[in-house]
């Protein structure tokens, strides 16, 4: 199971500089310009999304391999955890643009 790949997670990770936008990509965000549904930026948004939870994950276990601990977690618990913070530090990442994609699937 992945993670939840939607916007206000990804827009986290930016805060947390675990991903980077291009300049490009920022100012079309910044622009509210509708990002398309399926399209090449949302999925890369979405996948680059995945793969960050995924490789918090393994670093997490990794950790705890280091200091004798056997570390249980997935990406979804990853995902809630980042969403958490993202919704208690709400005043320091609403100044970062999101994608916004009308869709149906989330």
């Amino acid at each position: 199971l992945t993670m939840f790949a939607e916007c206000r997670v990804a827009q986290a990770l930016v805060a947390l500089n675990v991903l980077t936008y291009s300049d490009e990509l920022k100012a079309m965000l910044k622009a509210r310009k509708p990002v398309d549904q399926g399209g090449e930026i949302e999925c890369e948004i979405r996948g680059m999304s995945i793969v960050a939870c995924d490789m918090i994950c393994e670093g997490v276990k990794e950790v705890g391999r280091e200091r004798g601990v056997e570390v249980e977690v997935s990406a979804p618990v990853v995902d809630y955890c980042i969403w958490l913070w993202a919704r208690k530090n709400r005043d320091l990442i609403e100044e970062l643009p999101f994608h916004r994609t009308r869709t149906i699937y989330y």
